[in-house]
């Protein structure tokens, strides 16, 4: 994707792309797409989309969701759960700060620190282990004192 989008290579020179282009030949479709054609077209048409706006979260702005599926680990680590790569791989590309997320499965250690630091009155009630988390973007939120 990189190659296509930042060094100006045609779809017909990458391998991935390649792969897709035989797929499509076979029969296959994708996100509504019969050919590889207008598959690359609606590529193509989110890059520049994402490019111009961001991520633009109003519903009416795409057909789908943009907001990249998540799982988070014991430690708080966001792990890709391998869905949205595209979408994911062009806000790398275009050096995107931030991206909306949605977060599909939180280990259940992790949950337990949002529930503590939900719970808390200040940070003086938190473990020690809590408290390193307070930063987190998705403990942030819950912090109101």
């Amino acid at each position: 994707m990189k190659a296509v989008f930042l060094e100006g290579a045609s779809c017909e020179e990458t391998d991935y792309d390649r792969e897709k282009i035989r797929r499509f030949e076979s029969g296959w479709e994708k996100k509504g797409c019969h050919s590889a054609e207008t598959y690359f077209q609606s590529r193509e048409a989110l890059f520049e989309s994402l490019k111009e706006h961001g991520f633009d979260t109003e519903e009416s702005a795409y057909s789908f969701d943009v907001r990249i599926p998540i799982n988070i680990g014991r430690n708080g680590e966001l792990i890709s759960n391998n869905n949205a790569r595209h979408r994911l791989s062009m806000a790398k590309i275009l050096g995107l700060e931030a991206i909306p997320v949605e977060v599909i499965v939180r280990h259940s250690q992790w949950q337990a620190i949002r529930a503590d630091v939900q719970a808390a009155t200040g940070p003086d009630e938190l473990s020690e282990r809590a408290q390193t988390y307070l930063d987190h973007p998705e403990i942030r939120p819950l912090v109101d004192w």
